[in-house]
């Protein structure tokens, strides 16, 4: 299983593209995403779902705790998605593929 590391810093568009590039050679994807690249993570997940490449198997969060610079401890939220292929995957990928826009700059 592949794992895409998600950051806030990123379009969620960036993140479908790089779990279809990675589900080409394998069956399941698992996005991670801390805090801010949550919403990211999800929105990419969502799309991919919503077009029918792939199935939520697991959503799954978490609190990771790390101490701060006055020594208190302050909580991580954590999100792990594993999306996997759906058996019409590579039929999409191609399609969409051979029906993507051409820039024409």
């Amino acid at each position: 299983m592949e794992v895409i590391r998600v950051s806030s810093k990123q379009w969620p568009a960036t993140y479908i593209n790089e779990v279809k590039a990675k589900l080409a050679s394998s069956n399941s994807v698992e996005l991670h995403a801390l805090e801010g690249g949550i919403y990211t993570a999800v929105k990419a997940a969502d799309s991919l779902i919503s077009y029918g490449y792939v199935t939520l198997a697991k959503f799954e969060t978490s609190l990771l705790e790390e101490e701060g610079s006055t020594g208190k401890f302050k909580g991580i939220t954590k999100v792990n998605i594993r999306l996997e292929k759906t058996a019409n995957f590579e039929q999409l990928r191609q399609d969409f593929e051979k029906n993507k826009p051409v820039r024409t700059d």
